[in-house]
């Protein structure tokens, strides 16, 4: 995510963290994602939380916007029962959905 363009904008979907899908490949980088780990790229929140120092020396400032992607299985339900899914449920949440942009 270095690379991106100033005013140049990318969507990012990968399996939610706590997906099975996010630890069932051995080739899947640790650690798994969740729509936090995008604050880790904002400079004003690194800044806000202390974390300016190292392990963090990026120096990459995106904002971005996110949503979980309900598994499947709770697409007749209601919002709030997804919701409560998502942030309850192991494989509640089939993806992280995030757009990110500088």
């Amino acid at each position: 995510m270095a690379y991106l363009s100033p005013g140049g904008e990318m969507t990012i979907i990968c399996p939610h963290a706590r997906s099975n899908r996010a630890v069932q490949d051995l080739t899947h980088e640790w650690p798994p994602i969740v729509w936090e780990s995008f604050l880790y790229f904002n400079r004003g929140w690194r800044k806000a939380n202390g974390l300016e120092h190292f392990p963090y020396p990026t120096k990459c400032d995106f904002d971005f916007s996110y949503g979980d992607i309900p598994h499947p299985d709770f697409n007749e339900k209601s919002q709030d029962e997804k919701s409560f899914a998502v942030n309850h449920y192991w494989n509640g949440a089939a993806d992280v959905h995030a757009a990110v942009g500088c």
